[in-house]
């Protein structure tokens, strides 16, 4: 705009100029659906440019996931990329290209690569310590699970004993056979059931008869009483003749 003044007044006239000039550019990160997306914004004049993305160190264009919108581009980066890398992005229009701009991106690095060399060493070894309680709890768990089961199988013989004195009534202890008086009273000599232990049999009468038992008058040694009965009946005669 140009004015211009005297003593009769003032005049002014503007005018415009078109000033040509490379591209310039900056780049900024976000994310979108959990995927990283680089965005190159340049202003040019004329407003044509194009972009063309490209990694430092690297000849090669990225051409893959990358979409122009205006004096925009959007490059999205792929979920495997772990290494850091450094993203450069040319504008160019009609006057030229703009110096390029660069940005670092870390991509989606494993967890293990966040820590340094000391601390993944620590928190491998804590790790490490957790599992082996783990193991070491479930190992005593499972030896006094089996000790208390073998001893459900098999109860304590003294308890078992215990426990049996307690419920036993006092006619049961008289109705157990003692070893000792079971061998006298095999001895005594109305048991005439079974010979005497390393006795041979001798019968005292060389000509004893056996009669029938009679279990109406001599109960459990009618044996007994038959015999001697026996030995009397054949005594009789003698006496019979001596009478005479």
């Amino acid at each position: 705009m140009c004015t211009a003044y005297n003593k009769h007044g003032s005049n002014t006239q503007t005018t415009f100029f078109n000033v040509l000039y490379k591209p310039e550019c900056g780049i900024t990160q976000t994310e979108v659906s959990g995927k990283v997306v680089l965005i190159c914004t340049a202003t040019a004049n004329p407003a044509e440019v194009d972009f063309t993305w490209k990694v430092k160190n690297e000849n090669e264009t990225i051409e893959d996931n990358v979409e122009k919108v205006g004096l925009q581009s959007f490059l999205t980066l792929e979920t495997r990329v772990e290494n850091v890398r450094t993203y450069l992005c040319y504008a160019n229009n009609s006057v030229g290209s703009s110096i390029p701009c660069e940005r670092d991106v870390t991509g989606n690095v494993g967890w293990w690569h966040r820590f340094e060399n000391e601390n993944l060493m620590i928190l491998l070894a804590v790790i490490a310590g957790t599992i082996l309680m783990v193991i070491i709890i479930c190992i005593i768990i499972i030896i006094v699970c089996r000790r208390k089961r073998a001893a459900d199988k098999c109860p304590n013989p003294s308890a078992t004993k215990d426990k049996s004195d307690l419920n036993s009534s006092p006619s049961d202890a008289l109705l157990q056979t003692d070893p000792d008086n079971k061998a006298f009273y095999e001895n005594l000599p109305f048991h005439g059931m079974q010979n005497p232990p390393n006795k041979p049999f001798r019968p005292e009468f060389s000509d004893l008869d056996y009669a029938d038992v009679d279990y109406r008058s001599y109960g459990p040694i009618n044996y007994k009483a038959a015999s001697i009965y026996a030995a009397q009946r054949g005594n009789q005669p003698d006496d019979d003749e001596e009478l005479l």
